[in-house]
């Protein structure tokens, strides 16, 4: 259905389902692991189980043929297209994200399996796409702070800085640990294992559960996620809530007592 309704019209002969046999001098490999002197081949998966959840494959070039029917309100009506991109599941419409970046609208999905990623993101407004495909990666990882790093560079926000760790004691780091919430709903949660604090939100799209580090005593970044948390000390110098500079975005999360 996919194949009559969508690939063939747009032209779109580099995508499919079948990954596992399909026969193509550009197939890519999947890693689990893929650095400098570590490669960890991912398991071989037959994509047509994994239907909806990442059964599809396909390339950049066919991803922007796709975004082009976005961009022309092409394959379904425009009322349709309307309805995917208005939001009624929080952010979500009907198979996208809505979003934005320093006030620029977007609709954005990510997707894969293990060994592989994918990160798609268009701009309505300024007619800006970006696709991200790679064919390394695990489960907590995301092309989500590459996609937002050129995107930033495309609005000319692109500000990042080399940030270097510090040590904090370790009473000072008991004192981040908590619930930290927006509407008491969404909350981000600090935790600590050993001498590392982690981060992880409950909100979609928000930040998986990953290590953050400390700047100062105050601030702290992660790595692998446009985030920065500065914490915020009340009259009586306990923590009362993290300003988190996320995605482009300043948010505000109270600490739950």
């Amino acid at each position: 259905m996919a194949h009559q309704l969508i690939f063939t019209p747009l032209g779109m002969q580099h995508s499919g389902f079948d990954f596992i046999n399909l026969k193509d001098t550009a197939k890519t490999t999947g890693y689990k692991t893929f650095e400098l002197d570590k490669h960890v081949l991912a398991v071989k998966w037959d994509s047509t189980l994994s239907r909806a959840a990442g059964a599809m494959y396909s390339t950049t070039g066919d991803l922007y043929k796709w975004a082009r029917a976005i961009a022309q309100k092409g394959i379904i009506t425009p009322a349709s297209w309307q309805q995917a991109f208005t939001p009624h599941l929080g952010a979500y419409g009907d198979g996208w994200f809505i979003d934005t970046l320093y006030d620029n609208k977007y609709v954005y999905h990510s997707g894969g399996l293990l060994g592989y990623m994918s990160s798609f993101r268009y701009y309505p407004d300024k007619d800006v796409t970006v696709i991200l495909l790679n064919n390394f990666g695990y489960y907590d990882q995301t092309l989500l702070t590459i996609n937002n790093a050129l995107s930033e560079i495309v609005f000319n926000k692109y500000d990042w800085k080399k940030r270097e760790a510090i040590t904090l004691d370790e009473a000072l780091l008991q004192q981040y640990i908590g619930a930290y919430t927006i509407n008491k709903k969404d909350k981000l949660l600090i935790t600590a294992k050993g001498h590392q604090l982690y981060a992880q939100s409950t909100s979609k799209n928000g930040i998986p559960k990953l290590p953050v580090y400390a700047e100062n005593e105050n601030t702290f970044y992660l790595k692998d996620f446009d985030a920065v948390l500065t914490f915020v000390r009340g009259a009586d110098n306990n923590v009362v809530k993290i300003i988190s500079h996320e995605n482009g975005k300043v948010i505000e999360y109270n600490k739950i007592k």
